[in-house]
């Protein structure tokens, strides 16, 4: 990746409806060497895919929490059916299995207080395995991309 790919991301991440011509004309590139280079940052795995971002609000959610979950055991077995029953809850927009003192850092979104709190009883109080979890509402999202690897990469040479 070079710094003509990182450009075209960089414009490309916030449209992935704009036109080839038009990130052509802003990096110095024709129209079909963009394509190119976007069908190749596909097969690379660069862009692994290419999603319509919704408006949560629209669903319904109107609150956002980061929950840290510790488990009590954390056998293979342990971990993924945790992570099988997180991936099914319509409520738990992101699972991570993370290092540290907790095992699990889980964003959920929800529509009320009383709806964190069915969340919270049903999801992970109910369940044996869990040993303790800690819960921080999201007041506001201040970044939430990528773009600080496109724009200022670390192992780039300018």
């Amino acid at each position: 990746m070079d710094k003509l790919d990182r450009k075209i991301l960089a414009l490309y991440r916030h449209d992935t409806k704009i036109s080839s011509e038009n990130i052509g004309s802003a990096v110095g590139l024709s129209a079909s060497a963009v394509q190119r280079r976007i069908k190749q940052l596909r097969s690379n795995n660069v862009i692994e895919k290419e999603i319509a971002q919704l408006n949560s609000g629209k669903f319904g959610i109107r609150m956002l929490f980061m929950i840290n979950v510790d488990l009590i055991h954390e056998r293979s077995s342990n971990i993924g059916a945790f992570e099988k029953k997180m991936q099914s809850d319509p409520c738990v927009l992101q699972c991570y299995y993370v290092t540290g003192e907790t095992d699990f850092c889980l964003m959920i979104g929800v529509s009320s207080v009383e709806e964190f709190d069915r969340f919270t009883q049903h999801r992970l109080m109910s369940d044996d395995n869990v040993k303790s979890f800690t819960s921080s509402l999201v007041v506001r999202k201040s970044k939430t991309d990528l773009s600080a690897f496109i724009e200022h990469p670390a192992s780039m040479d300018d």
